[in-house]
């Protein structure tokens, strides 16, 4: 075992994690691909995502088709589908706050 995968993931048809820490609540689409990274809580990698020596900050969703490598991703930050990055720090323009957010 060369990684940690957290409590109530989801991981959709071909999804692979090597050498990685994935944080609980993490859902990872179809052909998604995770290598030496961190992803924390409640994030969303969507189909085809590819993520390498990056760490994606909680809440934060990575959109289709994106290739990040070694990335930094903002808490709560959407990446756009299809977001080809290499050494960047993804940061929303508009700073979030808990207020954005709904708690139950």
């Amino acid at each position: 075992v060369d990684s940690y995968v957290g409590k109530r993931c989801s991981a959709g048809d071909r999804a692979s994690v090597k050498r990685s820490c994935i944080g609980d609540n993490v859902t990872l689409g179809a052909g998604v691909k995770v290598n030496g990274s961190v992803v924390m809580d409640n994030v969303i990698l969507h189909d085809g995502a590819n993520v390498a020596g990056c760490v994606i900050g909680a809440g934060a969703a990575v959109g289709k088709g994106s290739v990040l490598k070694d990335c930094r991703v903002a808490f709560a930050m959407q990446v756009n589908d299809e977001t080809q990055a290499i050494g960047e720090d993804l940061t929303a323009e508009k700073p979030v706050t808990l207020d954005d957010f709904e708690f139950s």
